[in-house]
């Protein structure tokens, strides 16, 4: 942390103080198993865990000193226990997590891009991340960080020594997405898309977009807000933020167009991003018009970073993607797994579709779904509508399972998927006895659904290949 010490700490989250105010903290962390010497614990509070039962354990780790609730019944435990532990207490962790980021994040000289969006905030920020890292220090998001925790210990993992945070900005109600923005000030915002996810939350795809709308009133005047210019909802956005707007995207009258694309086999696909003072080629691992909008919105934003043409174009080609996101695997048994397993809504649904078309040319595709959460009155409308596109983008095979798998198979039936090629499991492992009896070297499988599904199971026993044998060793043996 910036020349933090306790005092400084105590002030910026209102907190009581016990403990020497001059004790310097190194760094800040909420768990026990990563704290490193010096660092101050923040003992969170969920619906399963209490962090306050950690903080010996913290102590013992070599944490300077720790932020609790008052009132908690465990720190009063552990402060009768040690009087002379530092603590500072505070009516909510949580909160208190926020205000030191905050305080951090004014003490920092260092330009802060949000990302947010229905889908693909994830990859662009792996995008951009991989261009700007090739000529200045960038701290970025790991993984999806993007909630109430992620945020805050991003930004308390940048120093002075960086010159870009990249920052991913998620949203569960109205209100998180500002709150968010009030701790990484982002001069810059990029918003990917808008769609239906968490549309059960929201209740409506207006009131998304509203969310959304949160990061480009949150970008200053003098800043810049990067818009998706094919999606609907864009032109709405831009009249709510006080930045300039760039557009990106395929439509003509893009800032940034997307154009001459051209197909380069297993190489992925190269196609020209046209600006109005900058013309240069980008290659991605996929033809599919996602991950090229992805690759856009990172390479304009790059470009007013002022990162050079040549680090650009490396950055998008090298970009190592977070993990379970569009993450192409090749089994030994000789088939393809698109492992997509970290979250599913019906635009990443599409998207995922259109990777599974272009792979699969002359190949069979299955398409393993699982449900899509949060999506409430609109639930099975939308997982039926879901089915329909599978078969439509070219799902050979479709395998459902969970609550709403009777509408993807209905969808599919609609969309004249033969009976015989509709299965429906009753868990994951009923998934993979299904598929057991179902592949064939050559077949292209797409697995995919919410996080909460956890399907990256299933595709990590796919991409073994050994289950096969397994599980068909099994049903001789019944």
């Amino acid at each position: 942390m910036i020349g933090a010490n306790l005092g400084d700490i105590a002030k910026a989250v209102k907190g009581e103080l016990s403990g020497r105010m001059d004790l310097k903290i190194k760094g800040v962390s909420t768990d026990t198993r990563k704290i490193k010497k010096g660092e101050l614990f923040i003992a969170l509070k969920g619906n399963k865990y209490d962090g306050h039962a950690f903080i010996k354990d913290a102590m013992i780790s070599g944490a300077a000193a720790a932020v609790v609730e008052v009132g908690n019944r465990l720190a009063n435990s552990f402060s009768e226990k040690f009087p002379e532990y530092p603590l500072i207490k505070v009516e909510n962790t949580l909160a208190a997590l926020g205000d030191i980021a905050r305080w951090h994040r004014e003490h920092l000289g260092v330009v802060a891009v949000g990302i947010t969006g229905s889908s693909g905030k994830t990859c662009t920020k792996d995008y951009l991340s991989s261009c700007v890292k090739r000529e200045r220090r960038v701290a970025s998001s790991p993984d999806s960080y993007n909630n109430e925790i992620g945020v805050p210990l991003t930004i308390l993992n940048a120093t002075s020594s960086h010159d870009v945070i990249v920052v991913e900005l998620g949203a569960r109600r109205r209100g998180d997405i500002r709150y968010l923005s009030g701790i990484a000030k982002p001069q810059i915002g990029i918003i990917t898309n808008i769609g239906l996810a968490h549309v059960g939350i929201f209740g409506s795809k207006k009131n998304i977009a509203k969310a959304k709308a949160e990061l480009a009133e949150s970008v200053p005047a003098k800043g810049i807000l990067f818009l998706n210019s094919d999606d609907e909802m864009s032109e709405w956005v831009s009249r709510r933020t006080p930045a300039k707007v760039v557009r990106v995207g395929f439509k003509r009258d893009s800032d940034f167009l997307i154009e001459d694309i051209i197909p380069r086999g297993k190489r992925g696909a190269e196609f020209r991003l046209q600006g109005r003072d900058v013309s240069f080629r980008l290659t991605v691992p996929l033809r599919v018009p996602h991950l090229m909008l992805n690759a856009a919105l990172a390479a304009a934003c790059a470009h007013h970073l002022g990162i050079s043409e040549k680090s650009i174009q490396e950055g998008i080609f090298r970009a190592k993607v977070s993990r379970w996101r569009c993450q192409i695997e090749e089994s030994p048994a000789g088939y393809t797994v698109i492992n997509d397993s970290y979250n599913a809504n019906p635009a990443s649904m599409r998207a995922a579709f259109e990777t599974m078309r272009l792979l699969s040319e002359r190949r069979r595709a299955i398409a393993v779904l699982g449900d899509m959460e949060e999506l409430g009155e609109m639930s099975s409308s939308l997982h039926r509508k879901t089915g329909v596109e599978a078969v439509k983008t070219g799902a050979d095979i479709l395998v459902a399972v969970g609550r709403y798998a009777r509408y993807y198979i209905e969808g599919a039936l609609e969309s004249g998927l033969p009976r015989g090629s509709v299965y429906r499991a009753k868990d994951k492992v009923g998934v993979l006895k299904i598929l057991a009896d179902l592949i064939e070297p050559g077949d292209v499988i797409l697995v995919k659904a919410s996080r909460v599904s956890g399907f990256e199971e299933i595709a990590r026993a796919l991409a073994n290949g050994s289950f096969v044998e397994r599980f068909r060793e099994d049903s001789r043996n019944v």
